[in-house]
């Protein structure tokens, strides 16, 4: 047997007939576009292993529909959940500090999303084009949200958030938080 630690950028790029994988518990790290275009995968078993999740990794995963993210993530790379248009929920882990630009863009059906106490800041078009967006729950951590993060999120109707009064002052005057 050989034994994965790392799944190499884009190894599994347009692989169209695949619906699931179950990535071994040997691999940390999953790399940049590693399941890019996989139109019809629907489920993805990440281990507790894993500590990076890459760019692009799972965009234009448009079936993907339930992705439990493990608390041993560290990081989530720009695009990486980008057009995965089946996903309804997401919960972030603790361990994760910085969401990257369009990590969740496009995804039509996300309508909630936990942000771990470890999130500080929230990328450029995080949320960008998530129509069915209701409900954000922020990090009492949280420090920056770039441009644009909630962009388009017309159903947002709920930012439940830890932070100190004078903290949602600042941000909701940040320019262009919402559109």
């Amino acid at each position: 047997w050989i034994k994965i630690f790392h799944i190499s950028h884009h190894i599994q790029t347009n692989l169209t007939n695949l619906t699931s994988i179950n990535i071994p518990s040997s691999v940390s790290e999953i790399g940049d576009g590693c399941f890019y275009n996989c139109v019809n995968l629907e489920e993805v078993n990440i281990p507790n292993a894993i500590t990076a999740i890459g760019a692009t990794c799972f965009r234009y995963c448009y079936k993907l529909k339930n992705v439990d993210i493990p608390e041993t993530v560290e990081s989530i790379g720009n695009f990486a959940f980008a057009q995965c248009k089946a996903i309804t929920e997401i919960r972030i882990p603790d361990k994760v500090k910085e969401l990257g630009d369009c990590t969740f863009q496009l995804c039509d059906n996300l309508k909630s999303v936990y942000l771990g106490d470890g999130v500080e800041i929230l990328g450029f078009s995080l949320f960008v084009n998530c129509k069915s967006l209701a409900n954000v729950t922020v990090s009492p951590n949280l420090k920056t949200i770039e441009h644009y993060a909630f962009k388009n999120c017309k159903k947002l109707e709920i930012i439940q958030t830890y932070l100190k009064s004078e903290d949602v002052k600042n941000l909701s005057e940040y320019q262009n938080f919402y559109y």
